[in-house]
Formats: C-alpha cells, structure tokens, sequence
C-alpha cells in the first residue's frame, strides 16, 4: 500500500473529480489516504503529478503538492 498526503494549500490546483475521493472520505485525517500501486498510478496521471522521492510535484510547473510512503 501507498500512503499519500496532500497538502491543504495545494488542493485547489489538483483535479476535482473522482481523483480526490479517496480524499474526500478521510478529512479528518489531514487529507491522508491509502491506495494500491495502480490506484496511485491513476492518481498521478489524472492530476499530472510526477514522483520526486518521497514528494508529489505537479508536472508543469514542480510545485510541491504533497508526499508519499511505501508501506
């Protein structure tokens, strides 16, 4: 499992739809959630994020959007 945390600032810029769900179920946990290697995949591509070792940037511009564990 993947454990992905989102910066609060950082959530307006990202993509609306069914991406942030998982998001949207655990707010009182600081934006957190868990998703599989293939849930993570689509995450990344449906809100061009890329990986910069533990951080999720934004693909056009490398903002800083969030972070990641391996678990």
């Amino acid at each position: 499992m993947i454990k992905v945390t989102l910066y609060e600032d950082s959530l307006g810029t990202l993509d609306e739809d069914k991406s942030l769900d998982p998001f949207r179920q655990s707010l009182a946990t600081k934006y957190q959630a868990k998703m599989n290697e293939e849930e993570f995949d689509e995450f990344l591509k449906a809100n061009n994020l890329i990986t910069y070792r533990h951080h999720l940037k934004r693909y056009h511009d490398g903002v800083v959007c969030g972070e990641f564990t391996l678990s």
